[in-house]
């Protein structure tokens, strides 16, 4: 993280009125798919760990890579009574391809429509460059907000119940009208909600391979109808049902009629650890990236201490979710961080750093050890 440097420049980037230009510090975080600007350091770095954690989903479900597809996101985090606009955001495409997510930085702000509003500025990138922009008025709602909706599930697991509360409260859509929806108006619950359950169902209910899951997904938000597709898919096995709709019909009774287990997979959790245990994205002026070992010296100064602080709080967060088996190596690389950021003693750090790298290795040796179980019993 920096200080800017040519703020007036910057400005004119991003878009924003010159009329903010004043004494105040900018902070800025930035990687190869989002540069997020603001006035407040400790919410530029939360937001783009926030970023970070969704463009691996994003990159890891679509099968995607950054540095193919433009730029940065640019992330701008303006003050509410300096906004310009009553949205909670607001998405633009500029003349050279430029993607820009403007966000209204109030309290009124949630953590699903930040997701939402990420997920949505990422695959808008990808489709731009992929496709061009007369792809974008084709684009189907339903991958948007099943991705969006995914991600904020792994940070609040407990939404999940609510989730399926409310759905069997409102009648839900026919399926050829679900993959019929255009464009990235997913503000009504419904069309979250049904995105999810669709992605669900393809994923775990009839068990499609990855690559299958990620082929419909993508071929819905380039605006193909998968409908065929699906019906193929489910011929003659689901024949009985009558219709492409009588079989979203009984998945639907299916996912909301059974108990949700929130837990990841061990894929999912080890990913994510090695993620959050990455320091390498902490910018350091004229140094070396950081990482685990060897920043004990680095502890005091204010870059490294904001982002411990978000991790701290991003793995409070992630806790409920995490698979069980890295239930403990994520807790103590919360520890580890909370010591950097508490205790002046060296063997403190030490001890913790030892404590996490121990766990960490036992688990993902148990894990390769799992793994290579289940293959040769398949």
């Amino acid at each position: 993280m920096r200080r800017i440097a040519c703020i007036a420049w910057l400005f004119c980037v991003l878009g924003l009125p010159l009329g903010l230009l004043a004494a105040d510090d900018f902070y800025i975080e930035q990687d190869a798919d989002f540069e997020v600007l603001g006035l407040d350091r400790r919410s530029v770095v939360r937001m783009h760990e926030l970023g970070r954690f969704i463009a691996e989903n994003l990159r890891r479900d679509l099968g995607i890579r950054s540095s193919d597809y433009g730029g940065s996101i640019q992330v701008s985090l303006r003050p509410a009574d300096k906004a310009g606009f009553s949205e909670h955001y607001l998405l633009s495409i500029g003349a050279h391809g430029e993607i820009a997510l403007d966000f209204r930085w109030d309290e009124t702000l949630s953590l699903e429509q930040t997701c939402y509003a990420l997920t949505l500025a990422y695959v808008t990138r990808y489709l731009y460059y992929d496709a061009g922009l007369k792809s974008l008025a084709n684009t189907r709602t339903w991958p948007v907000a099943a991705l969006a909706t995914r991600s904020y599930l792994q940070l609040r697991p407990g939404q999940i119940s609510t989730m399926v509360e409310s759905s069997r409260q409102e009648i839900p859509l026919q399926l050829n009208r679900i993959l019929e929806l255009k464009g990235y108006d997913a503000t009504a619950a419904y069309a979250s909600r049904d995105g999810y359950w669709l992605w669900v169902s393809l994923d775990r209910l009839i068990r499609l391979a990855p690559v299958r899951v990620r082929e419909l997904m993508l071929r819905s938000l380039q605006g193909q109808d998968i409908a065929p597709v699906l019906e193929a898919i489910l011929q003659p096995d689901e024949s009985d049902l009558g219709s492409l709709d009588g079989w979203w019909q009984a998945c639907l009774q299916e996912l909301l009629g059974r108990s949700h287990f929130v837990f990841e997979s061990l894929d999912e959790s080890r990913a994510w650890m090695e993620q959050v245990a990455d320091l390498s994205t902490v910018e350091l002026e004229g140094d070396a990236p950081l990482n685990l070992r060897r920043i004990w010296t680095h502890r005091s100064e204010d870059p490294v201490r904001v982002a411990l602080q978000a991790r701290v709080e991003l793995i409070q967060l992630r806790l409920p979710r995490i698979n069980p088996a890295y239930y403990n190596s994520a807790v103590t690389l919360g520890i580890l961080y909370q010591t950097l950021l508490d205790s002046e003693q060296k063997f403190e750090y030490i001890g913790a750093l030892a404590k996490f790298l121990g766990e960490f290795e036992d688990m993902k040796r148990t894990h390769e050890t799992i793994r290579l179980e289940l293959e040769s019993a398949g």
